[in-house]
């Protein structure tokens, strides 16, 4: 055999073993129906997909849908693609629950998850499995009326390096609460905790919008230290109409995360003041378009971010750009707000200013 055909069959073969290594894809419908669903997600294997396909699930009373966990190294897949995931109100439970282990990625796009008093519950009291590697991407989340996620107190048998669960890029529009942590016994060193990153987090009505667990320490002069579990995994958030980032006893035990930034909230500031955590003002981005986009670095020239900040703001923002395209100051489809580089006329290179040098490239 020649080394160009010997060249040919290793190149075939790396690609079967390429298409192969994701497993197989496990297809929901919404004419399954919850229990079809269910019976479908017991079927599928660590490293396979198992993607709800666009339409409505109506979660009956009671129930939950139940992800089945995969292993370390091999994660199941959840992926829901234009579904319409709801419960039947204020006295529903919850949506999903992840009851059962962890290695569980869900992500979901043009996806909204509502109508039920909490989105997703991670962990349970009787069965105590532990869990880890979860993370949680995209939910658009609305009509909840208690809490997005819900994660119980299991402590891990040594501390964890990192967020056993986390969130990014989420829209979480209502309810008490974003995140809620049932401590049950007391936190440890080795308890779990939520990371939040990229997200926006609006309207809620509880005192603040994320729990973060805690513990005390001996200070060894007679005293306690407090120490907080993962607080530098809440990052380039955006909290809008909000009460509190979390619980504002704790804010001067906080590392300081980073880049959050709050519209009418009235404990914004956690750790050192000097940091590049911000109150801004309407004038800053639209709070009427909630979908979090990551592009960059944030420029809005004429507000209080002044490029200071990555970009955490809206798809509806990018949206508005493009019905504003082209025009230019005096003219009725002119909006001083999208000329972010104050050229009053609005055309690409404000969207290279939204965009940045990590994306723009070319010269102005």
């Amino acid at each position: 055999m020649s080394r160009t055909n010997i060249l040919l069959v290793v190149v075939i073969i790396s690609a079967l073993c390429i298409s192969t290594s994701y497993g197989a894809t496990v297809n929901i419908y919404p004419g399954d129906g919850i229990p079809g669903a269910q019976a479908k997600i017991e079927t599928a294997n660590p490293g396979d997909e198992v993607i709800f396909n666009s339409g409505s699930y109506s979660v009956p009373q009671f129930v939950y849908i139940s992800l089945k966990p995969g292993i370390e190294g091999s994660h199941i897949r959840y992926h829901f693609e234009g579904a319409d995931v709801y419960g039947t109100g204020v006295e529903h439970d919850g949506l999903i629950g992840i009851v059962r282990g962890g290695y569980i990625d869900l992500t979901a796009s043009d996806s909204t998850f509502r109508d039920s008093k909490q989105v997703i519950s991670i962990g349970d009291q009787m069965l105590q499995f532990l869990f880890k590697e979860i993370s949680l991407a995209g939910l658009n989340v609305n009509n909840i009326h208690r809490q997005t996620v819900a994660f119980l107190n299991i402590p891990h048998q040594s501390p964890l390096e990192e967020a056993p669960v986390q969130m990014s890029s989420c829209i979480i529009d209502g309810g008490s609460k974003a995140v809620a942590y049932n401590e049950v016994a007391g936190t440890t060193e080795n308890s779990p905790w939520v990371g939040v990153e990229n997200c926006t987090v609006a309207n809620l009505s509880g005192p603040w919008a994320i729990d973060v667990p805690s513990f005390r320490v001996a200070d060894g002069n007679g005293g306690f230290v407090t120490v907080m579990l993962g607080n530098d995994d809440l990052n380039n958030n955006v909290f809008i109409d909000c009460e509190a980032f979390s619980d504002p006893e704790q804010y001067v035990s906080y590392n300081s995360p980073t880049q959050n930034c709050y519209k009418d909230v009235n404990e914004p500031y956690i750790g050192d003041p000097n940091d590049d955590n911000r109150m801004v003002d309407a004038n800053d981005f639209y709070q009427d378009t909630l979908q979090p986009t990551i592009l960059g670095r944030m420029n809005f020239g004429k507000g209080s971010f002044a490029g200071a900040y990555q970009f955490v703001a809206s798809q509806g923002t990018i949206k508005r750009l493009s019905e504003v395209w082209c025009s230019q100051e005096g003219e009725p489809e002119y909006d001083p707000k999208l000329d972010l580089n104050g050229d009053n006329k609005i055309n690409f290179l404000d969207f290279a200013v939204i965009a940045g040098p990590e994306v723009w490239k070319g010269e102005y």
